[in-house]
């Protein structure tokens, strides 16, 4: 699905099937923890992104177990 569709409230209203639950998690991250210079504000948001991906992938996997019992 990716996030095409979703950068609105009511994207996510329409592009998320209603019989799913929408769970937001929220992360502040503080101006002096992102790198100032561009090569190491590139490898950081990789690392970000990630780390986000390895996050999604852990929800669908609980949640399909728990659809699946």
């Amino acid at each position: 699905m990716g996030f095409e569709g979703l950068d609105t409230f009511s994207g996510i209203l329409k592009g998320v099937p209603g019989k799913y639950p929408i769970h937001l998690w929220l992360r502040r991250i503080a101006r002096a923890e992102v790198p100032r210079q561009e090569a190491e504000f590139t490898l950081w948001l990789d690392n970000t992104w990630l780390a986000v991906d390895r996050e999604i992938d852990d929800a669908l996997l609980a949640r399909q177990s728990t659809f699946s019992n």
